[in-house]
């Protein structure tokens, strides 16, 4: 009977302690808010600590990896963990030198020998890093734009955030445990659908690939569609339309609308869009990534 009942404890215990990491152990805690800035370019700004040294990073899902610029990396213990070639949203290449360093935090949320990419480019536009989507890998959290914080939730204000709001698709890139990217389905205008990635380092609404035009009728020579041309960030020449399109919405959330947006639309796009800052402002979105779902606020 003893043994029993010592076994049955244990099994209680076990089982509790499996629930709070399951929920990222935050089970017992508060809520807890970190705030961040908006750039006069529209980039999300937010204070970031790597290796105990604080920085102010860029907020962008769309990175894939965290990237840091050479002379913060130089603030750092860091060592050398080989090489990553990534592409821009064109298909433009770009190599990596990689790096793992001990720790980057946002106050007590923390992941542990992160491995981050050096880009001299940060440099120039002197910014300390670009946090990337694989930070949240193992929370759950909301971007709330109308108060500009950064939000890590528990279950209780998560199970707020569900009952308050439009639950649709997260889907989740991976790459070889380096980069994770984040995908949800927009309705562009009547009938199409494109699957777009959600990018908050992008300060616009949307931009779509270029094939997607004729089906929204949209003639490239018609005087209601502006033609440009300007260079990418690798020197290449990228060619875009501006136009507007009727609507866009999140697929399977009517309520999360835009009515005659002005959509940018780009040649040789890799994806069928990338979704920025732009469509979610004044919004709360909760990026759920270990359940695969985005939920957005609709009260």
């Amino acid at each position: 009977m003893i043994m029993e009942t010592k076994k049955r404890l244990l099994t209680a215990s076990l089982c509790l302690f499996l629930t709070s990491v399951c929920f990222g152990s935050t089970e017992r805690t508060k809520q807890t808010r970190f705030p961040f800035k908006v750039s006069e370019g529209g980039l999300i700004l937010i204070q970031v600590t790597a290796n105990g040294v604080k920085g102010e990073f860029i907020l962008d899902t769309g990175a894939g990896i965290h990237v840091l610029s050479k002379g913060f990396l130089h603030k750092l213990s860091s060592k050398a963990a080989g090489h990553y070639t990534g592409f821009r949203n064109t298909g433009e290449r770009i190599d990596f030198d990689l790096f793992q360093i001990a720790s980057l935090s946002i106050g007590r949320f923390r992941q542990e020998h992160p491995v981050v990419a050096a880009w001299e480019v940060l440099d120039k536009f002197k910014i300390d890093g670009v946090l990337a989507a694989k930070f949240f890998d193992h929370h759950i959290v909301s971007l709330d734009f109308k108060k500009h914080e950064l939000v890590f939730e528990n279950r209780q204000t998560l199970n707020r955030r569900l009952r308050q709001g439009r639950v649709t698709p997260l889907k989740v890139l991976e790459d070889r445990d380096k980069t994770l990217g984040l995908f949800v389905d927009l309705t562009v205008g009547d009938s199409l659908t494109c699957e777009c990635e959600l990018d908050t380092g992008f300060d616009g609404l949307l931009i779509l690939d270029a094939r997607f035009m004729k089906p929204l009728n949209l003639d490239e020579k018609s005087d209601s569609v502006k033609r440009m041309e300007s260079k990418g960030l690798t020197g290449l020449t990228e060619i875009r339309y501006r136009a507007t399109v009727s609507n866009v919405s999140l697929l399977g959330a009517p309520e999360v609308k835009m009515e005659k947006p002005e959509v940018t639309f780009k040649v040789g796009l890799i994806y069928d869009g990338v979704v920025g800052a732009g469509f979610w402002l004044n919004r709360e979105v909760t990026l759920d990534i270990p359940s695969r779902r985005l939920i957005v606020g609709i009260r």
